[in-house]
């Protein structure tokens, strides 16, 4: 059984301006979003954003959210997740 889903989302004609970058714009957006909620790390929502994390952290900075820190047994959980996902893909 795969550790992930694909979402597939129809939005109207309208919104196309509103992501000048579709998908990818997309993408990064549902990714910070899940990271200012907290319980995904920095590593794990850059790669839902297609980013590296150095990358991906820059733009939550653009974007007013605070980069948490995270404690030695966090960053071992998320390299556990980031490892499962990646072999799934």
């Amino acid at each position: 059984m795969s550790d992930t889903y694909q979402l597939t989302i129809e939005l109207p004609q309208s919104a196309k301006d509103k992501l000048p970058h579709g998908e990818k714009t997309a993408k990064q957006l549902i990714a910070m979003d899940l990271y200012k909620k907290g319980g995904v790390s920095v590593a794990w929502a850059a790669r839902v954003a297609g980013m590296d994390r150095f990358s991906f952290a820059d733009r939550l900075v653009e974007n007013g959210i605070e980069i948490r820190q995270q404690t030695a047994e966090e960053v071992m959980a998320d390299a556990d997740r980031l490892e499962r996902l990646l072999a799934s893909s």
